[in-house]
């Protein structure tokens, strides 16, 4: 990604490429589009919050993002985040009880959204979930016609 496309990302793109893990390996442009799923994933949980859980967590995010803009400047937010990213999330969670919250709540949405990629699902070794669905849906009707 270059320094262009990286100044098109919003605070929640930035936020979610700070906490996904590094696991597994994808090539980058694997990872950024799983990466991106995972914000629309995270994105369409916080719109779906009341107000004044949405109101809290913009005041958060603004702080994470201004927290973590002097360990991120220059890193490509595609790859897998680097410790100077871990360390500067770790130090944010240990601030106060809500900030520990924030993080918490991003990071547990990033990565339910994340890990449900098929990309991802599929270099883990599993199967994908419309396809374990469709199966599963395939065995039930073939009971019930039995």
């Amino acid at each position: 990604m270059n320094v262009t496309e990286q100044r098109g990302l919003s605070l929640l793109d930035r936020i979610v490429f700070a906490v996904l893990p590094d696991y597994p390996e994808l090539p980058a442009v694997r990872r950024r589009e799983a990466a991106l799923s995972a914000r629309r994933f995270v994105a369409s949980a916080l719109a779906a919050a009341p107000w004044h859980i949405r109101f809290a967590e913009r005041l958060v995010r603004v702080a994470l993002w201004l927290w973590l803009l002097p360990v991120s400047r220059g890193a490509p937010l595609d790859s897998a985040p680097d410790a100077r990213i871990d360390r500067a999330v770790s130090a944010f969670e240990a601030i106060a009880p809500p900030t520990a919250n924030a993080v918490r709540l991003y990071r547990s949405l990033a990565l339910l959204g994340y890990f449900e990629n098929p990309a991802v699902m599929a270099e883990m070794g599993f199967e994908a979930t419309g396809a374990r669905q469709q199966r599963y849906r395939d065995k039930r009707q073939e009971l019930e016609s039995a």
